[in-house]
C-alpha cells in the first residue's frame, strides 16, 4: 500500500472515531429542560469572504431566538449557544475543514461539542430539541467505509473502490486470454478471474460494500462466480451501462448505500444508547 494512501487511511480512521466518540457522549445525556442546539453546516469558501453557512446559520439564529420569549432564561441561554458556535466557525476550523456539527446547552450543564469533517453534510440543519440530534452524524460516519465496485461487460471489468463520495482506487481485469487476443476470451473466464481481482481488491481496502453492474449477463456471470463471503456484502443493483460516467457511478452508489443501510443505522443508534436513554437523540 503506497504510504500517501496510508496516511490517507489513518486519518479517515482518525475522523470516524472521532464521530463515534462524540456519538457515544452526547448520547448517555439524558434529555434536558433547556434548549439544546444542534448545527450542521457545511464551510467551504465561497470567493474570498462568503462561507455558505454564514446566511443560513444567521437566519435560522434569528427564526429560533425570536421563537422564544425575550430575556427569558432559555432565550439567554440559546443566544449564548449561537454565539459559541458562531465564535467557533470563526475561529476555530481546520483547512481541510469542509463541514461541522456542533451541540450547544449552556445551561444544561454547559454543553458544548463539536466534529469538524473533510466533506460535506448532504443538507444544513439548525434544530433545537430536549436532545442533540444526531443521525446525520451517525450517517456520515458510514461514508469513511468503502465500496467496491464492478462494473462488467463481455471484454472487461472496471473496478473501483469508492469512499467519501470519491473514486479512490481504479483498476481493471481482463481475463488471461482476452489480454493475449483480444475477444477470445469466454464469459466465464472473465467472470471468474473478475471475482477474483475484485475480492482482492475488497480485501486490500477492508470494504464494507460490493456492488456489480454492467451489462445483464456478464454481471450475472460475475456474481455467481462471488464466493460465499463476498456474496454477504453484496449490494443489488439494476443493470448499469459498462460506459456510465464515474461521478454517476459515485452518486448511484451512494444513494444505494443510504437505502441499504437505513434500517441498520437505525439498529446502531439504538445499540449506541446508554440504558433509559431515549432514542429521539439519535432518530431525531
Amino acid at each position: 500500500m503506497p504510504e500517501t494512501r496510508r496516511a490517507s487511511w489513518q486519518a479517515e480512521r482518525e475522523d470516524r472515531m472521532r464521530i463515534l466518540s462524540t456519538l457515544k457522549r452526547l448520547v448517555a445525556r439524558p434529555p434536558s429542560p433547556w434548549p439544546v442546539l444542534s448545527v450542521y453546516v457545511n464551510t467551504r469558501p465561497v470567493g474570498s469572504a462568503m462561507t455558505t453557512y454564514r446566511p443560513f446559520l444567521k437566519k435560522r439564529m434569528a427564526e429560533e431566538l425570536k421563537a422564544l420569549k425575550a430575556r427569558s432564561p432559555e432565550h439567554e441561554s440559546l443566544a449564548v449557544d449561537f454565539a459559541r458556535a458562531q465564535h467557533y466557525l470563526d475561529y476555530d476550523l481546520r483547512d481541510v475543514t469542509r463541514s461541522v456539527a456542533v451541540f450547544a446547552s449552556y445551561a444544561g450543564e454547559d454543553l458544548f461539542d463539536a466534529v469538524q469533517l473533510p466533506v460535506e453534510f448532504p443538507d444544513q440543519q439548525v434544530v433545537i430539541g430536549a436532545m442533540p440530534v444526531l443521525f446525520p452524524l451517525l450517517r456520515m460516519a458510514d461514508r469513511y467505509r468503502r465500496a467496491a465496485v464492478a462494473v462488467a461487460d463481455a471484454s472487461a471489468t472496471r473496478l473501483f473502490v469508492l469512499a467519501l463520495g470519491a473514486v479512490e482506487v481504479r483498476r481493471e481485469a481482463r481475463s488471461p486470454a482476452a489480454r493475449d487476443e483480444p475477444g477470445s476470451g469466454s464469459v466465464s473466464g472473465l467472470a471468474t478471474h473478475s471475482a477474483h481481482s475484485l475480492e482482492e481488491l475488497a480485501r486490500d481496502c477492508g470494504v464494507s460494500w460490493i456492488f456489480v453492474g454492467g451489462d445483464p449477463a456478464s454481471a450475472a456471470a460475475l456474481r455467481d462466480s462471488l464466493s460465499s463471503a463476498a456474496r454477504e456484502i453484496l449490494v443489488e443493483v439494476p443493470s448499469w451501462d459498462p460506459r456510465r460516467p464515474e461521478a454517476e457511478l459515485v452518486d448511484e452508489v451512494a444513494t444505494r448505500i443510504d437505502e441499504f443501510e437505513r434500517e441498520a443505522r437505525i439498529e446502531r443508534a439504538h445499540a449506541l444508547l446508554e440504558p433509559g436513554a431515549g432514542s429521539s437523540v439519535v432518530l431525531g
